[in-house]
């Protein structure tokens, strides 16, 4: 069961990402509405270890409307440990690890979507990225505590990882 945003409107069959995983909304009650989660996604995400007490809520995007920012397609696909924080008066650093065989898809100045929040990476190299979150991002996220040293986070990958694995395959010689 998850606490309605109230930010914006929310039915039986919409859409919401949940820190970054996709839930249909199952049923709606008054203040409160409940999801479905399937194995693959359990497997996949942190939920299928536990359930964060807050989570980052955002709807889906609807044709003809503004869009902002980074371009988040799929799913998540993998989970993403903080190795260490650093924090100066305007900017929090997170350093974060992530299983190697991903490392091809994360480029410096890219983007990466870590807990449904589309940051840009600031450095990478194999197994490890960096991203910075300014304080306003801080203060619009839901539950800023969450980052703490050890925490999981799920990782969403840019779109273009689709490119990466599928192309080799359309490549004649």
């Amino acid at each position: 069961e998850i606490e309605s945003p109230g930010k914006f409107p929310i039915k039986a069959g919409s859409s919401v990402s949940t820190s970054g995983v996709c839930l249909t909304v199952r049923e709606v009650l008054e203040d409160t509405y409940t999801t479905e989660i399937m194995k693959a996604t359990l497997e996949k995400t942190i939920f299928g270890t536990y359930v964060p007490e807050y989570v980052n809520l955002e709807p889906a995007v609807k044709a003809g409307e503004p869009m902002d920012g980074h371009f988040v397609l799929g799913h998540v696909d993998a989970v993403g440990t903080i190795e260490k924080l650093e924090r100066d008066n305007r900017t929090l650093t997170l350093f974060i690890t992530h299983p190697k065989e991903y490392s091809p898809l994360i480029v410096r100045g890219g983007s990466i979507t870590v807990d449904g929040v589309s940051l840009t990476i600031a450095e990478n190299e194999a197994g490890k990225f960096v991203v910075n979150l300014v304080d306003y991002t801080i203060k619009v996220i839901e539950n800023p505590k969450k980052y703490s040293l050890s925490n999981k986070l799920k990782l969403i990958l840019p779109f273009s990882r689709a490119f990466y694995f599928l192309i080799p395959n359309y490549i004649w010689l």
